[in-house]
């Protein structure tokens, strides 16, 4: 059980590993350029590898899947070769294809919503009718409607303490899980590992693990408790 006294506790361990990013595995990586779109390359702590985002708006709804538990892999800039009416073949690049934890595969255009074209829908409409789930289950697009800024604040700082790469805290944490209530604070997550907030930003990083949440209204960072998902 967690201690509250004044006295020093034993620390867990610090991290010894040494954590090694693998390459993007994108089929066309962007090119930077002077002026114009947001264009770079985001670590996902979670599956070790850079992932590359051409806007502003890529770079937010990249960092929503990346901490969302309900996803297990992200792919950008994804080669889709679609066959038109004249039997012509458009090779078009995906910007994301998501992979969710219970199989289904999304191809995701990320565009603003004044950048959503009939083009765009047709070659999506036409991939879905010839290409099928041999590419992916669902063509779709992703726009800045109904992404909040605190969804994206909130993924940002699951991501953050991802990066910690802080294994054996985080594995203190998932022993301790059992015994706590449905809502945990921050200062009882920080007391099972107790070396300053190790704890606490152990269990954020696991919220991309599910084993821990936020109220749909709330911003991590705000709140000093986190909901115990494991007791649900």
């Amino acid at each position: 059980m967690p201690y509250f006294g004044t006295e020093a506790v034993e620390t867990v361990p610090r991290p010894r590993r040494l954590v090694t990013i693998a390459d993007s595995i994108a089929h066309r990586k962007p090119v930077r350029h002077r002026y114009g779109s947001v264009v770079g390359l985001e670590v996902d702590p979670f599956r070790q590898r850079g992932i590359y985002y051409e806007s502003g708006l890529e770079r937010d709804w990249l960092q929503v899947m990346i901490a969302d538990p309900d996803v297990l892999d992200v792919r950008e800039q994804q080669l889709l070769e679609v066959s038109t009416a004249t039997g012509d073949v458009v090779k078009h690049y995906v910007d994301y294809v998501v992979t969710r934890t219970d199989g289904l595969v999304e191809a995701n255009a990320c565009k603003y919503e004044k950048d959503i074209d009939d083009e765009l829908l047709d070659l999506l409409k036409q991939a879905a009718a010839t290409v099928g789930d041999a590419f992916a289950d669902e063509y779709k697009t992703l726009s800045e409607v109904g992404l909040s800024h605190r969804r994206v604040m909130n993924a940002r700082q699951v991501i953050d303490c991802g990066k910690d790469f802080d294994f054996p805290a985080q594995d203190a944490i998932r022993e301790a899980v059992p015994s706590f209530g449905p809502s945990v604070s921050l200062v009882e997550l920080d007391a099972v590992v107790g070396d300053r907030d190790r704890g606490s930003r152990a269990a954020i990083a696991l919220i991309q693990q599910g084993l821990f949440g936020v109220g749909p209204h709330e911003r991590i960072g705000r709140v000093r408790t986190l909901r115990n998902l494991f007791t649900k």
